[in-house]
């Protein structure tokens, strides 16, 4: 049942659907963060604000197949979408995590500000004081 209201048409049951499922499941499930971020691509970006709390819950900040799920975001043709996962990757990586830092370098040319803006955000984020991971980007 509540794996059907992550897909309902109504956007606050989605959002609650992402929640609830936040709040109950092992911290580290796949199962859950493959089913969550699946709902990233959302229009609704109160859906996708409450993905990326889900995910961060959920996965924490170590999780392979969550940094995994969110940098194929990175490639959505939404650029919404995009600046949303650009968000949630800098919550779910550890800092200095060369591939993220390099991702999200990439994305500091990208053709829309919102996703720059996010971008900056995140690097901010994922490249620690006194590391050359944001050196070696600018």
């Amino acid at each position: 049942a509540l794996a059907g209201s992550l897909a309902d048409k109504d956007a606050v049951v989605r959002w609650q659907a992402v929640r609830t499922l936040s709040s109950f499941v092992e911290r580290g499930d796949e199962y859950a963060v493959t089913a969550i971020t699946v709902h990233m691509e959302n229009a609704d970006v109160g859906v996708r604000c409450a993905v990326e709390a889900a995910l961060v819950e959920i996965a924490g900040t170590h999780s392979r197949a969550t940094m995994g799920n969110v940098i194929k975001l990175l490639e959505h043709p939404n650029d919404d979408v995009k600046s949303s996962a650009v968000a949630t990757l800098s919550k779910v990586v550890k800092p200095d995590n060369d591939e993220a830092l390099g991702m999200v370098g990439d994305l500091l040319e990208h053709s829309d500000e919102s996703v720059r803006d996010a971008a900056v955000a995140a690097l901010e984020q994922l490249a620690s004081k006194g590391s050359n991971g944001g050196v070696r980007l600018v």
